[in-house]
């Protein structure tokens, strides 16, 4: 016992130093593991982040509105956005515009027209991926605005043919072209072809 305590009362500042060392060691190291945590977790949430934003800009849509409007140009809309809303957008109809033939309940969809005629033209143009023709047939009957019953004035429609169109449209949204009809169950080529002169989207 004598022993140690000479051996302690020698060498205590060697002990006291070892121990402070250690000590400081400590401190220096223990926040590391805290950093690479740190590090670790900024990765999801700059994942987070960039999903937020393509789903942010998934909801929107491009539409063209020209014509009789108050402010033409390309605009930025909801996915849920109609006609309506469209014109809203361009600052409103002008005075000189035909409202008469434009379904403003109508949906839209990306790269999408409305075009707005002046009273002087006969017919409307509202768009989906193509610009509907001032010309166009004053006959032909709009895929995405017809009901089932105006559908069936159509030659070569029947009544479960004009309900499977709108019950399509319902479930997908508009019809970007005539011939997007043969998405249509029941409806083939063939019935497309000879329908394709009497209908318009």
């Amino acid at each position: 016992m004598e022993k140690i305590k000479v051996l302690l009362q020698t060498y205590w500042q060697w002990l006291l130093g070892g121990v402070i060392i250690i000590v400081v060691l400590i401190w220096r190291f223990w926040p590391a593991p805290q950093a690479n945590n740190q590090i670790v977790q900024s990765a999801p949430q700059k994942q987070q982040t960039k999903i937020a934003h393509q789903t942010s800009t998934s909801r929107t849509i491009m539409v063209d509105v020209q014509g009789e409007v108050n402010k033409p140009g390309v605009y930025h809309l909801l996915t849920t956005a109609r006609v309506y809303d469209a014109l809203q957008h361009a600052g409103g109809p002008t005075a000189n515009a035909n409202l008469q033939g434009i379904n403003q309940a109508q949906k839209l969809h990306d790269q999408g027209q409305v075009i707005v005629p002046n009273k002087n033209q006969s017919t409307s143009a509202v768009g989906g991926d193509t610009t509907a023709s001032m010309g166009a047939n004053s006959k032909s009957i709009n895929l995405n605005s017809a009901t089932s019953e105006e559908l069936q004035q159509v030659n070569g429609l029947g009544p479960k043919k004009a309900d499977a169109i709108v019950q399509y449209r319902q479930d997908h949204g508009t019809f970007s072209s005539v011939n997007d009809l043969t998405k249509v169950k029941g409806i083939g080529d063939k019935t497309v072809e000879s329908l394709k002169d009497q209908l318009s989207v």
